[in-house]
C-alpha cells in the first residue's frame, strides 16, 4: 500500500513538474520578417523560477493577438524574444543537422563573435 501511494506521488509530480509554464509577453520574428507580439508560454520548472529551455528547442506556444493558442516550430520561424527575471531571452532557429532545425539560446551575438547553447530532450 505504502509503494502505492510513493509511486503515485512520484508520478502527480512528474506531470505536475512537466506542464509548469508562466505567460510572458514577447516577441517573434518569422521566416518572412513579419513580427508578432505574443504571450510566450514559457517552460519552467516546479517552483516558477527557472526557463527550462530544453522543453522549448523544438516547439514554442505562444498565444497571438485573437488569443488562439498556437505553435511556433524553428522551421518558420527566425527568433523568439521575451524577457525573464529583467533580462532579454533570445532564442533563434538555426539548422543542426542536414535540414533539421532547433530553438537555440542566444548567450553571445554580436558582429565578431556568435555564441548559441543547445538544448535536447534528454537533459531532464
Amino acid at each position: 500500500m505504502k509503494k502505492r501511494f510513493f509511486i503515485a506521488l512520484l508520478l502527480i509530480g512528474y506531470f505536475t513538474g512537466s506542464v509548469c509554464a508562466k505567460d510572458v509577453e514577447g516577441t517573434i520574428i518569422f521566416a518572412d520578417g513579419k513580427k508578432v507580439a505574443a504571450t510566450i508560454d514559457v517552460k519552467t520548472d516546479l517552483s516558477r523560477t527557472n526557463v527550462e529551455f530544453f522543453k522549448m528547442h523544438e516547439k514554442i506556444e505562444y498565444k497571438g493577438a485573437d488569443g488562439k493558442t498556437q505553435k511556433a516550430k524553428p522551421d518558420g520561424v527566425k527568433e523568439v524574444q521575451f524577457e525573464w527575471k529583467g533580462e532579454l531571452q533570445l532564442m533563434v532557429s538555426k539548422t543542426i543537422k542536414g535540414d533539421d532545425k532547433e530553438f537555440l539560446l542566444v548567450i553571445v551575438e554580436n558582429e565578431r563573435l556568435s555564441l548559441y547553447r543547445r538544448f535536447e530532450a534528454t537533459q531532464l
